[in-house]
């Protein structure tokens, strides 16, 4: 993702925002980032490997819409924005998400190695910042910036929750269980799904919501379904709502 920044979010009129991004099937806010005014471009690839073939694209990406200041989200991407902003003198912010004893070695290490041509991280917890500094001491500024999600745009409404259920078959009185992810192996997604089982077989009138898709989706499909969950534990895809 690269946009140029104001210092602060409520100068969002005074800068125009571009959004560049690779891996394919991720297009869930392509529209509503359209809708606000911003530039996006899909580089269109199939893997973290084939992102660093996408390189001389995203260089010319950034020359044709004069980029001030590139904003970087998750490794590779990362990665990629720093070989292609050095040479341009283009300041590069990076936000890390996960832990990065997580990532596999050599993406570990290619972030590590490329860490200090950037001008700052940010941490998305205390957690990440710690990782940051035991794998990649003194590289870069690091600042913790928990997300923010707005909470009152989710607050329960008892006919719209009546009508979900009606749309999903579920019962006007069942209880239910539901969880909110991206299908990745850090979200123990199989736990969840064995503890749903278990609850199943206690409370017969119990059911279960796994909202969301990622790289484990049929792999999570296939434990529901060796489980025996498949009209207890619905899995309706990414949710905008």
């Amino acid at each position: 993702m690269l946009l140029p920044l104001g210092y602060s979010c409520r100068d969002e009129q005074l800068f125009s925002y571009s959004y560049a991004y690779f891996l394919e099937g991720r297009d869930d806010l392509v529209a509503e980032l359209q809708n606000r005014g911003a530039d996006v471009h899909g580089l269109r690839a199939s893997g973290n490997l084939s992102i660093f073939f996408k390189i001389p694209e995203l260089r010319q990406y950034i020359l044709r819409e004069k980029i001030d200041l590139i904003h970087a989200h998750l490794p590779i991407a990362g990665v990629a924005a720093r070989l292609v902003a050095l040479p341009l003198g283009i300041p590069v912010v990076y936000t890390e998400h996960n832990l990065m004893e997580r990532y596999h070695p050599v993406t570990r290490f290619l972030n590590r190695y490329t860490f200090g041509m950037q001008k700052a991280a940010i941490a998305v917890s205390e957690d990440v910042a710690q990782s940051i500094h035991k794998h990649a001491p003194g590289k870069a500024r690091v600042r913790t910036i928990t997300n923010g999600i707005d909470a009152s745009a989710f607050e329960r409404k008892s006919e719209e929750a009546l009508h979900l259920k009606n749309r999903l078959g579920i019962p006007a009185n069942a209880p239910v269980v539901g969880m909110v992810a991206v299908f990745r192996e850090q979200k123990q997604l199989p736990i969840w799904v064995k503890v749903a089982s278990a609850l199943a077989k206690k409370h017969s009138n119990v059911y279960f919501l796994l909202v969301g898709s990622g790289p484990l989706k049929n792999q999570v499909e296939q434990m529901v379904k060796a489980e025996g969950l498949e009209q207890r534990l619905l899995m309706p895809g990414l949710v905008r709502e």
